[in-house]
């Protein structure tokens, strides 16, 4: 199986790339956590789907991708003489599984299980098989020497899908105990076969008495039905008549009830009648009394506008002395205002109008005479570090005799001494008068640093007054213009009020009038809506009447369905004790039928049941004869069963020993290379002990450096790729293999890689995962994978 081309969007970290594999080295280098993995899951997850990812379906498609696009895997790759295309891929907002395989430009297989299926024959490979064939890891590999030797055999022979020996075991025995329950239920049963040849002679002689029985009911059940029949007749005819007599008893109380409602009808609206002849009289004096109630109200109506304005001057007036005491106290707040902004003013003017250039002038000064005043310190400081110096120099002169030597000339200083400390003497005489210059000058730049500062206070304060005058002079003009505005509309406001108190003109009101006419209009008004309530009620006494004469009708059509129906009861001649003695003896004669019947049917049951036994014996006689003929074919089979799983047995033992040896010659011929011939030779023994030669004899491989163990890992784990995939037929495949150089040195990183070259007749496509840098200079296509500030990985492909 080889790889054509991988094409991936928002695959894990994979946003988008297209690789088209060669016949190569391949190298897909990155940082850890780059994605280097995600190009390999990808390919395994187009093939296995969601059994491949290390994690859940959630997590399979990228986190930076929105819900609208979809996650998806497109590999191409060649098996035998044949070129596949698998599609794989998440789509739409719930992430719907899809997967579609085609042969060339053929649709071969769609669905998720039908083309998972389909794989696995197509390839000869479960998802275990195929990791354990094209797919290597660091993990895996430290495990294959870690474990004790026994289980290195079980993890081998699970990794050469061995193991599958055992499930054939498995299965061969299960047929054979399935045999031996089979062999024993027959024997079981054959045994009772003459017990069910006595069962089946009873049972045809009770079949025999059963008939006779069923025939003797049915004359009694043929007897009772035909008198139930003729009982059934007189009792028809009796629930007619009493139905008809029923319905006329119910007709005759509903017309004389009917007759009692319309004569209840009747009283009710003769008294309603004279209730309102009387509301009648009522309503004449009503509106008798209501006849000046239009002159009363319009009076009213007068003095309540009176009454209106009456109480709009009193507002007015009172609005009026509110305004004038507003104009006093804006006119007093405004001379106030006034007052305040001259004084302020007055000091403005009095502050020199360049005092911000006084101020300016005055820290630049200031400045200058700091600046000088620290190069005085610095000149002092240095002047003091001189002097200490040559005073220093002087001692050390004082402490040698005119003997000593000179450190330089190595020459005896003899009268030369007296020299040089004068010298000395003279340059501390002229750096001590440096000194007092410029601490004479000192004290003169400090004192007028001090006449600087107190000028510089002074003018800032002026400075820092004058600011704060101007802003109040502009708060006290905007003050000023705020109460100018409100003595504008103080004054509008007054005229206003005055020319509406002019408007009302003169007018009369009189309150103790206005009280009694509002109570007279009180009384009228109730008796005005008690008249229009009576008046509401009197229109009803022309239908009122009608409605009696009606009722009077009624009740005499009434009376005369009465006596008709009454008539026509007496006609039906409807006799309750008769009826009760016909409905008796049905009852009675339906009983007894029913009674003849159910034992009838219970022969008839028991008759039905007698055939399906005898049946059911005929079935199981005729299937112990068959029993009995398959009997001798099940002990057969059961010992060629017993014999095969020993066969499958004894084949895995040989299969395991003949695999041993195998996988030992291609790890030798592997590490023979990968190490230059340093090591030349890989044993697994026959305790499957991991075993390297070195200088003719034979070591364990824990003996060895970390580096020399998962080489020798490595080694073994080629050949168990090599051999699996040409158990599989697949010879010239790929093979994967991640992180596996991470103990290596740099050379034995190349030979490891030169190797690798070596195995391209058995797998001509090589892939390697590393993020070992150094490795790229090595490999014969390059695929780099970097991450993004954006969360995903660019991946670039180069042909080195």
């Amino acid at each position: 199986m080889r790889l054509n081309s991988l094409k991936i969007e928002n695959f894990r970290t994979i946003k988008k790339t297209e690789i088209t594999f060669h016949d190569k080295v391949v190298g897909i280098i990155g940082p850890n956590g780059a994605g280097k993995s995600s190009i390999i899951e990808a390919i395994s997850w187009a093939l296995y789907g969601n059994e491949a990812a290390r994690t859940g379906k959630n997590e399979i498609k990228s986190a930076f991708a929105s819900p609208k696009e979809n996650c998806r895997v497109e590999l191409s790759f060649q098996l035998n003489n044949d070129s596949f295309r698998i599609i794989r891929s998440l789509s739409g907002k719930s992430d719907r599984a899809e997967v579609h395989l085609f042969r060339g430009d053929e649709s071969e297989s769609v669905g998720v299980s039908d083309t998972q299926k389909y794989l696995r024959e197509l390839l000869g490979l479960d998802w275990k098989s195929f990791r354990t064939s094209f797919l290597a890891r660091q993990q895996e590999l430290n495990s294959l020497s870690d474990l004790q030797p026994s289980k290195r055999k079980d993890y081998l022979a699970g990794m050469l899908g061995v193991e599958r020996l055992d499930k054939a075991v498995s299965k061969v025995k299960e047929e054979t105990r399935h045999l031996e329950k089979s062999i024993s239920f027959i024997e079981s049963q054959t045994s009772q076969a003459e017990f069910f040849a006595e069962e089946l002679a009873r049972l045809n002689s009770q079949l025999t008495f059963l008939n006779e029985k069923l025939e003797s009911k049915s004359e009694l059940k043929r007897a009772g039905k035909s008198a139930v029949d003729q009982s059934i007749e007189k009792l028809k005819e009796m629930q007619e008549k009493k139905s008809k007599d029923i319905e006329k008893r119910s007709q005759l109380k509903a017309q004389n009830d009917s007759l009692a409602d319309l004569k209840e009808q009747k009283i009710n609206l003769s008294a309603e009648n004279e209730e309102l002849l009387e509301e009648n009289k009522i309503a004449a004096v009503l509106e008798k009394e209501l006849s000046e109630y239009e002159s009363y109200n319009k009076e009213l109506r007068n003095l309540q506008d009176a009454k209106d304005k009456a109480k709009l001057l009193e507002e007015l007036y009172k609005r009026e002395t509110e305004l004038k005491d507003e104009l006093e106290n804006l006119s007093i707040s405004q001379k106030n205002c006034t007052d305040i902004k001259v004084n302020l003013d007055k000091e403005f003017s009095q502050i020199d109008s360049n005092i911000e250039g006084q101020v300016a002038k005055m820290s630049e000064e200031l400045e200058i005479s700091r600046d000088k005043y620290s190069q005085l310190k610095a000149e002092i400081k240095s002047i003091e570090k001189d002097e200490q110096k040559l005073n220093t120099q002087l001692d050390s002169i004082d402490s040698l005799g005119p003997e000593s030597v000179c450190d330089r000339c190595h020459r005896e200083l003899g009268s030369d001494l007296d020299k040089i400390k004068k010298h000395f003497v003279n340059e501390i005489t002229e750096v001590k008068s440096k000194k007092e210059e410029a601490e004479l000058e000192l004290a003169s730049t400090l004192s007028r640093g001090k006449e600087l500062k107190e000028l510089s206070t002074k003018l800032q304060d002026a400075l820092t007054r004058k600011n704060e005058l101007r802003i109040k002079i502009e708060q006290e003009e905007i003050e000023l213009s705020r109460l100018n505005d409100f003595l504008n509309k103080a004054n509008s406001g007054l005229s206003e009020v005055k020319a509406k108190i002019r408007a009302q003109g003169d007018f009369s009101y009189d309150e103790k009038r206005y009280d009694q006419l509002s109570l007279k209009i009180n009384i009228l008004n109730e008796k005005k809506e008690h008249l229009h309530l009576l008046r509401g009620k009197l229109t009803r006494l022309p239908r009122l009447n009608e409605q009696i004469n009606q009722t009077a009708e009624k009740m005499k059509l009434t009376e005369s369905k009465i006596k008709e129906l009454q008539k026509e009861f007496e006609k039906i001649g409807f006799d309750e004790s008769k009826f009760n003695e016909i409905s008796s003896l049905f009852q009675k004669e339906q009983l007894e039928f029913e009674q003849v019947s159910s034992d009838h049917q219970e022969t008839k049951t028991q008759l039905e049941v007698t055939k399906k036994d005898i049946e059911s014996k005929e079935e199981r006689l005729s299937s112990f004869a068959k029993m009995h003929e398959s009997l001798e074919t099940d002990r057969e089979s059961k010992f060629y069963l017993t014999k095969l799983a020993t066969l499958f047995v004894e084949f895995k033992a040989e299969l395991i020993a003949s695999i041993r040896p195998t996988l030992s010659d291609i790890s030798s011929r592997l590490i023979s290379e990968m190490t230059n011939g340093r090591y030349n030779l890989i044993e697994l023994d026959e305790k499957y002990n991991l075993q390297v030669l070195d200088n003719g004899q034979f070591y364990e491989v824990d003996r060895f450096s970390g580096g020399e163990k998962d080489l020798t890992n490595l080694c073994l784990r080629l050949a168990i790729s090599q051999a699996l995939t040409e158990t599989a037929g697949m010879t010239g495949s790929f093979i994967m293999l991640d992180e596996v150089f991470g103990s290596q040195d740099s050379e034995r990183r190349d030979l490891i890689v030169d190797s690798l070259r070596n195995l391209k007749k058995i797998f001509p496509q090589i892939i390697l995962i590393t993020h070992l840098e150094d490795l790229k200079e090595k490999v014969e296509q390059l695929i780099q994978v970097e991450p993004t500030i954006g969360g995903w990985s660019e991946v670039t492909i180069t042909n080195v």
